[in-house]
């Protein structure tokens, strides 16, 4: 089974076998989450790290080969997530909103629920996450002609029904519709199931490691990938 010293940055892997390199935007390493600052086991200057075992890495690749054939590319969003970070949504959704930031947050992310109905309607894991494991992924895809989203019906994070994986165009807008239809068609193509409550969300069919991960993501990690990459 694979270990924490085995995990691999799939941007690094990506420059070595595709034509453009994956895209990253690692939300909870930023203020620009649902909860509003960047989160414990993330490094607020490393937002570029695109975490996973080493055959979910190498099957994303194969993806982002194929969608830059069409002069798209994926971002990513969310890979491996540190096991402290996941220990503290637990806590968090113990604790009432008590910030002007938290208020925000829940009006753009999860306008139509409480932060308790998070865990309970399968948005947000607790305790144990799959992306703990490194084979768990949320992205979307991005225009290389003009570096912006599809259209998607809504975002990262938006915790409502219009995000599920079975969202209806009627619900959503035909493009977002066709889109989502386009990512869910290539991810399983390569391996990769989606999860019926976020489109984002995909897991890839093989899962390496036995026990959850929890190496903060940080400059350190980041340069022991990079050392260790030559053999991927």
């Amino acid at each position: 089974m694979v270990e924490a010293s085995n995990l691999v940055d799939a941007v690094n892997l990506s420059q070595k076998r595709c034509p453009h390199p994956i895209m990253v935007d690692l939300k909870y390493a930023t203020t620009d989450n649902f909860i509003g600052k960047p989160l414990p086991g993330y490094d607020a200057n490393v937002t570029n790290l695109c975490i996973m075992t080493p055959l979910a890495a190498a099957a994303l690749c194969e993806i982002q080969t194929y969608v830059n054939q069409q002069q798209l590319s994926l971002l990513v969003f969310d890979a491996y997530r540190p096991l402290r970070t996941v220990q503290y949504f637990t806590e968090w959704f113990e604790n009432p909103i008590l910030t002007e930031t938290e208020l925000i947050r829940k009006k753009l992310h999860y306008p139509h629920l409480q932060k308790t109905d998070l865990p309970r309607l399968g948005y947000i894991a607790i305790h144990v996450s799959r992306h703990c494991f490194g084979f768990a992924v949320d992205l979307t895809l991005v225009n290389l002609k003009n570096y912006k989203e599809l259209n998607m019906g809504t975002f990262f994070d938006y915790f409502d029904s219009q995000s599920s994986a079975q969202a209806t165009s009627a619900e959503i807008g035909q493009e977002a519709f066709e889109n989502r239809q386009f990512l869910a068609k290539i991810m399983q193509q390569f391996g990769f199931l989606p999860y019926e409550e976020e489109f984002w969300h995909y897991d890839y069919k093989i899962r390496e490691a036995s026990k959850p991960f929890d190496k903060v993501i940080d400059n350190n990690l980041k340069e022991k990938l990079y050392q260790c990459s030559i053999i991927y």
